[in-house]
């Protein structure tokens, strides 16, 4: 990758990028993913992974599994790790935005492949992460209330019909669910790059309206920048969580009850680990995708390349 290379990408030069910055600089994110991230992602997919087979554990047992009185041992795992998850799942976010933010903090570095140490973006990542969690909170809060008032107001109309034809209502209202999801998702997309824009920019409120105003114009292409960089993160993550894939094949093709019986512990806490590492190693593309989609929409309507090129000839 290019230092400083600011230029407009096409969306696959984007994504090939958001990989050679994550390679350029793994000496400086791989430390703080792993001292961040990789512990509370581990330990939730452990959790995960016990709350899981319990389920199949029971699906398993059959009418049998349902017979009992008193609650079994998979039952009661189910009720610990669900209230667990919780917990986990908020620490896992807030370990996610300080990383978030770390790396947002140090796009300069980042870009220039120059290396940084480990306290310095640990630093620089808590002292992001408040202004980063307000801005997601505040966006999830937006997208959230968009998706209630279309819901909300279709459903209205769906109600109305109803009386008319019985029929035409409940299909107005499975509409009405789908048009409140769909405009939740249109609000988020508007809001794609409001946590990079709140730490770069350092601007928390005004972080929503300039993400909107850089969106607007390339609406489309942000959907399809987080489509492909979800399926191809996805396809990341797989890659790296293999060998519980290929564990489980060779159970199943030994002993095919396996897959619905009982699991020793040993191998739930292996296949949660496998798929912790797997997240923790996965989340620093996602984060370069979103880093270079904001510099790549400044470039194409602020002609932010032109003014990074202009000031390299500048003297000193």
């Amino acid at each position: 990758m290019k230092k400083h290379d600011f230029g407009p990408r096409r969306i696959g030069e984007l994504l090939d990028d958001a990989i050679a910055l994550v390679i350029a600089n793994w000496r400086t994110i791989v430390p703080v993913a792993a001292v961040i991230v990789l512990p509370v992602a581990a330990a939730y997919s452990v959790v995960a992974s016990f709350y899981i087979r319990s389920f199949v554990e029971i699906l398993g047992g059959g009418a049998s599994a349902f017979s009992s009185t008193t609650p079994s041992s998979a039952e009661i795992t189910i009720l610990l790790t669900a209230t667990m998850m919780q917990g986990l799942g908020l620490l896992y976010a807030g370990s996610k935005a300080v990383f978030d933010a770390g790396m947002y903090s140090s796009a300069d570095e980042l870009l220039r492949a120059e290396r940084r140490p480990l306290k310095e973006m640990l630093s620089s990542g808590f002292r992001s992460a408040l202004p980063l969690i307000a801005v997601q909170l505040l966006a999830g809060l937006l997208a959230g209330t968009v998706a209630i008032v279309v819901g909300v107001g279709v459903a209205l109309i769906a109600f109305g019909v109803m009386f008319v034809s019985p029929i035409a209502g409940a299909i107005g209202v499975v509409i009405a669910e789908l048009a409140g999801l769909t405009a939740g998702l249109v609000a988020g997309a508007f809001l794609f790059l409001a946590a990079p824009i709140a730490v770069i920019e350092k601007d928390i409120i005004g972080s929503l309206t300039r993400s909107f105003a850089l969106v607007r114009r390339h609406f489309w292409r942000i959907v399809l920048v987080v489509i492909a960089a979800g399926l191809l993160g996805a396809q990341f993550e797989s890659a790296l969580a293999a060998p519980t894939i290929v564990r489980s094949i060779i159970t199943g093709v030994q002993s095919p009850e396996s897959l619905i019986g009982q699991m020793a512990w040993g191998w739930k806490v292996f296949d949660g680990l496998a798929q912790g590492i797997a997240m923790a190693l996965v989340l620093p593309f996602t984060t370069a995708v979103s880093l270079l989609t904001y510099f790549d929409l400044r470039a194409r309507d602020e002609g932010m390349d032109l003014v990074v090129r202009a000031r390299a000839l500048l003297p000193g």
